[in-house]
């Protein structure tokens, strides 16, 4: 959905038809560790696809700049009530106030489940607001690892890049299942303690 505003997309081909929201990656990654930008799927994503580029720019200049950006995904929310919505398949948490704008966003829907996978749980100033944002029972933050970024803390759910050298975590079940994708699994969005890890690509 393309709106005069911002730009939330209704699917793609890893996570199927859940409806999603985000922002340039990079410039609103500020837990970001040289491991993940060194293979960032979001950036080479971009460099590809630049109308993607284009709308996550635009997106993220209305989230500094227009008091009510959120109003075009509310209104999606509200017409079509879907039962999953993906927040940041490119960009992160940057901001106290953009990530309790998200929490409101996100108590207005119950009926929704919200996913977000952030590294910015590594960054004090915005922790506090992260973990208000873990308590809303219709939301899974999930702490983004990999091997500079490991000690999140033991009350996070995690994503691995990787395979963990410690700890359990289960590898993401659409790798190897080509007609599987989020929407038909659902394992990240549901309120499990599970930790699941992806193949670095």
């Amino acid at each position: 959905m393309c709106d005069a505003t911002i730009t939330v997309s209704r699917e793609n081909s890893k996570i199927g038809k859940i409806p999603n929201f985000s922002l340039p990656a990079g410039e609103t990654c500020p837990g970001r560790t040289k491991a993940c930008a060194s293979v960032c799927y979001a950036e080479k994503y971009c460099k590809v696809f630049t109308s993607a580029d284009r709308a996550y720019a635009k997106n993220l200049d209305k989230v500094l700049t227009q008091d009510g950006w959120q109003m075009p995904i509310i209104k999606l929310l509200a017409r079509t009530s879907p039962k999953y919505f993906r927040i940041h398949v490119s960009g992160d948490m940057f901001s106290p106030k953009y990530i309790q704008e998200w929490g409101n966003i996100i108590r207005m829907f119950p009926q929704t489940r919200f996913l977000a996978f952030t590294r910015s749980w590594r960054l004090a100033r915005l922790r506090k607001e992260l973990d208000k944002l873990r308590q809303l029972p219709n939301a899974q933050i999930i702490a983004s690892c990999d091997m500079e970024a490991h000690n999140a803390p033991d009350s996070w759910r995690r994503a691995y890049m990787g395979k963990p050298e410690t700890g359990s975590a289960i590898l993401c079940p659409g790798y190897g299942k080509g007609e599987l994708t989020c929407d038909n699994c659902g394992i990240c969005f549901k309120p499990l303690k599970a930790n699941v890890y992806f193949p670095i690509h």
